[in-house]
């Protein structure tokens, strides 16, 4: 989505040049990705002559907010424990200072909840 959000229009080539940069990935991954990524509606697609071009179809606070909001549905439900574990082994670039400020944000969290309970 990354490509997508810093590109007009992306198709499965100029992707997978970008991505090969840094990772070894194979064209078929990256059109398979593509493709999920088109049925799942946060990209569209498009034919261009005999190829596919994609744009996003939603803005990445758009979708971070329906992520974070999935997220929050599971914690309300009480499946707290997978969705804690996908937060932390998901992530892929978790560490320490990643940590510190979750235990901030978190810790500010329950200040104001505790503020609204006190004013109440």
């Amino acid at each position: 989505m990354e490509l997508a959000w810093t590109h007009d229009v992306l198709d499965a080539r100029s992707a997978h040049a970008s991505l090969a940069a840094n990772r070894r990935i194979s064209l078929s991954t990256v059109q398979s990705t593509l493709e999920r990524l088109h049925r799942k509606r946060v990209l569209t697609r498009q034919k261009q002559g005999r190829v596919f071009v994609y744009t996003a179809a939603v803005a990445r606070e758009e979708l971070i907010g329906a992520l974070v909001a999935g997220l929050v549905s599971e914690l309300s439900a009480g499946r707290h424990e997978s969705a804690v574990h996908h937060l932390l082994d998901g992530g892929g670039d978790m560490n320490e200072h990643t940590l510190q400020r979750l235990e901030r944000w978190i810790a500010d969290y329950r200040a104001r909840l505790q503020a609204d309970r006190e004013g109440s």
